[in-house]
């Protein structure tokens, strides 16, 4: 069963000519389409959606892409993975009508 996620991935702190190799890794593992270099010092950002299957936990997950990661770079840097549940996510739900109009 897959379900689905918005990943989030920023990576810190490793060798600068090293970022298209990373970001090459990071696409490999999870299909994002927002990817950013940000400022002076090493600094990616990625964002995308997409499902994780066959029985993967986000843990197991963000441990394989720490893994990508720090093999892209030849050695570890700082990796954080936001994984956001997409199926079921918290909502809230408001219903207007004549007899309940919004309050100004």
């Amino acid at each position: 069963m897959s379900r689905a996620y918005q990943m989030h991935l920023t990576v810190t702190g490793f060798e600068k000519p090293k970022s298209k190799a990373i970001i090459r890794a990071a696409k490999k593992e999870w299909p994002f389409d927002n990817i950013n270099e940000l400022g002076d010092e090493p600094h990616i950002e990625c964002c995308g959606d997409g499902y994780l299957g066959g029985g993967e936990t986000e843990d197991e997950f963000a441990k394989r892409m720490a893994q990508a990661v720090f093999k892209a770079n030849g050695k570890p840097c700082k990796v954080h993975v936001e994984a956001t549940y997409l199926d079921d996510p918290p909502h809230e739900d408001y219903d207007f009508d004549e007899d309940n109009p919004p309050e100004a």
